[in-house]
Order: structure tokens, then sequence, then C-alpha cells
């Protein structure tokens, strides 16, 4: 009889962690009925003797892997994450979106949008492909978020205050806030599997993608994050619960604690060349190596969070948008094919405003290319993909914010 109550248990647990998409929901991320699964066995648990550790000096998070009695302990002081009111029902959506977003009527069993026209004077119609491919899911009226379903059932989604899309905008049901609101983990669903995690922070007014939680934990601790659960004890201090199946497919939770580093601010870029407009960028796989280093001081404030498996850092030059602010442009490879270029806005505080990929080359098959031309108060970017060639004109806040303005 036990043995048929600890089995039916394990099922229980491993439907929470699921990939099925009608499954997934806030919960997956807070403390739920997985706490109170594992916590009901708490009186047979042997706690582990050691805590490993992971450190990356570069990296802006520290990753130690705990006892379950550690993780328990902790979750039951923490306070809890409260869920994101959102919209599922269309026609309520429709009204708060009006003028919003537009929406298509020729296919009644879906509801596709046709054109979105975001309040900082950004607009998408359907000449952007991916509006073609997406049906709407929530709309998040606190957030001003508009979430829809995309391919394979994943996560698309737009904040309509600023534009800004999917990987930096996130799932609002996987929000976890910390105690004072002031940092929070959240993902979005890619459609085979996995979420996708990362770390926001709020910043002038809006929540800021600061860290790429699943490429951080992965270049750190060399396993993958995929579902899990979590919680916050403070605004420097995350705990994951993420399940682990062994040979046997045996599923076991391995317990995380995951603090936050202080950020790096005391660097300067008067190393950095400054241009004159028009400048057109190009930095290519033939004329990378020409490029001078980036200071690791550098590379950890610009790249170590928002993109971890960056290597082979360069400085390319700065730009003279405007004296509040400073514009830095600096290259990196991804692997032995690809390289990046992006372009860094920065407060008076060192602290990242917003960044723009201006530049894109891979040798593998180059396919796939991106190139710019930064002017005074815009920049033209020239995407080739296949030889489909779609270009993006954005322009410059007073606030340093990238703004989209047209898509032809």
């Amino acid at each position: 009889m036990k043995n048929i109550l600890f089995l039916l248990l394990l099922l229980l647990c491993s439907c929470d962690f699921s990939s099925n998409k009608k499954q997934k929901s806030k919960e997956s991320v807070s403390n739920n009925e997985i706490y109170e699964s594992e916590a009901s066995k708490n009186d047979s648990i042997t706690e582990v003797t050691y805590i490993k550790s992971f450190f990356n000096e570069d990296l802006p998070l520290e990753i130690h892997q705990i006892s379950e009695k550690e993780f328990h302990t902790a979750q039951s002081k923490a306070p809890k994450s409260d869920s994101i009111p959102k919209i599922t029902n269309f026609a309520q959506a429709e009204k708060h979106l009006k003028d919003i977003v537009t929406f298509r009527k020729d296919r009644d069993w879906t509801h596709f949008p046709q054109e979105i026209r975001f309040r900082n004077g950004t607009k998408l119609d359907t000449i952007y492909d991916l509006l073609n491919e997406i049906g709407f899911a929530a709309y998040f009226p606190t957030e001003d978020i508009v979430l829809f379903e995309g391919g394979h059932s994943s996560d698309v989604s737009f904040n309509l205050s600023n534009g800004k899309e999917t990987e930096e905008v996130g799932n609002p049901d996987f929000v976890v806030a910390s105690p004072n609101n002031k940092v929070r983990l959240n993902g979005f669903y890619g459609g085979q599997e996995c979420v996708f995690y990362f770390i926001q922070q709020y910043k002038n007014g809006q929540w800021q993608k600061t860290i790429d939680l699943e490429g951080v934990f992965e270049k750190i601790t060399t396993k993958m994050l995929c579902n899990l659960s979590a919680f916050w004890a403070d605004d420097t201090t995350l705990y994951l619960a993420h399940p682990n199946y062994d040979e046997q497919g045996t599923m076991e939770f391995i317990h995380y604690k995951i603090i936050l580093k202080p950020t790096v601010s005391d660097v300067t870029w008067s190393d950095f060349p400054t241009i004159s407009f028009p400048k057109k960028e190009q930095t290519n796989a033939d004329n990378y190596d020409s490029l001078p280093a980036l200071s690791s001081r550098q590379a950890r404030l610009l790249l170590s969070g928002l993109f971890p498996d960056a290597e082979n850092f360069k400085r390319v030059y700065s730009v003279p948008f405007s004296d509040d602010f400073t514009s830095v442009a600096v290259a990196f490879q991804q692997g032995e094919h690809q390289f990046s270029t992006i372009l860094f806005n920065l407060d008076k505080n060192n602290q990242i405003i917003d960044y723009l990929l201006i530049a894109y080359d891979e040798i593998a098959e180059s396919a796939v290319f991106t190139e710019s031309v930064l002017h005074k108060n815009s920049i033209v970017v020239r995407k080739e993909f296949y030889e489909n060639v779609i270009t993006f004109t954005y322009e410059i806040s007073p606030k340093g914010e990238f703004v989209l303005k047209k898509v032809k």
C-alpha cells in the first residue's frame, strides 16, 4: 500500500513539471503543491552534509547546491509572490486593447493580430511575419503586456508601452517577484518542452531584463534549467527546486540557492574611439580579429548577465548621441562561427538603459547577416535571412531608449 501511495505522489509531482503547454501556469514557478509534496516527506529526509558551490568571478551570480531541508526551511519563511492579473476572455481583452491591437476577423477559430500600435509610437503590421503566426492568449493590464500563442504552443509577448518583445518581456504567468518587488524571475515557453528563465530588475519605471538565468546557470554548473519552482528570500537571494531524472527515469529534486552579486559600475569608456555620423556598421568575420580587445571589467558590466556565452570580446567605438548618456558598441563571438555587435546606452551610473543588435555575421552559411547605418537621431538596421531582407528604423529617445519606428 505504501508503495502505491509513493508512486501516486511521484506521478503527481511529475505532472507539475510536464512540458504540456495546457498545464503551464504561474503555479509552476511558485510556492505550490511541489513544496507540500516534498515537505510531507521531510520526516524521512537525511540532510546532505555538504554544499556544492559554483563560482565564476566574471558572471553576476553565485550558485550553491543545498540540502532539501535547507530549501524547505527558507521556503517556510518566505512571503508568497502574488500572481499578476490577466484577461483571457477575448471580447473583454479586445475592449481594453481598442486602438492598440487590431485583430483580423477572417478566422473565427483563433484571433490573429493585424496591427499593433505601441504607446510609444511604434507600429507593427503583418509585414512583420510573426504577426501572421500567433493567436491571442491573454492581456495583463497592470503590466500592459499582451500574450499570444505561437507555433508549438510557444509564448510570444509584447510590452505595449515600450515595444519590447518576448525575450525581454516574458510571460507574466511565470513571474515570481522578490519581497520588495525590486527584482523578479520571469520566463517564456519556447515550444520545445522547456521554459527559458531570466531575471528582471525594476529600473527607470519599468522592468528590464538584466540576467539570462538559463545561460548563466548552464555556464557555471554545466546543467540546463528547464522547468522549476522558485521563491525569493530577499531582493538578492533566489531559491530553486529543479526536477532531475536519473538513468532509471526516477525523478528527484535538486535544490539551489542563488545570490545576485553587486553590479559593477566603476568602469570607464575613454579608450573607445568616437565616431562621426553617418556611420555604417559592418563588423563581420573578415574584419573581427583587427578590433582591439575589451577589458574584463567592461565585458563583465555589459555582457556577463545578458550574453553569458559571449567570448573574445572586442571594443568597437563610442557614439555621440547625447551628453545625458553614454553609447558604446562592443562585439563578441558565440562559438566559433557567430559574430555579434551590440550597441549599449548607459546612464551616468553605468547602468544599462537599453541595447540593440547592430551587426551580425556567421561563417557557417553566411545566409544570415545584419548591418546598420547610425545617424545622429536614428539607426537603420538591415537584416538578411536567406535572401529575405527586412529593415528596422529606430529612433533614440531622450532617455536613451531605442524606439522602433518603422519596419519594411
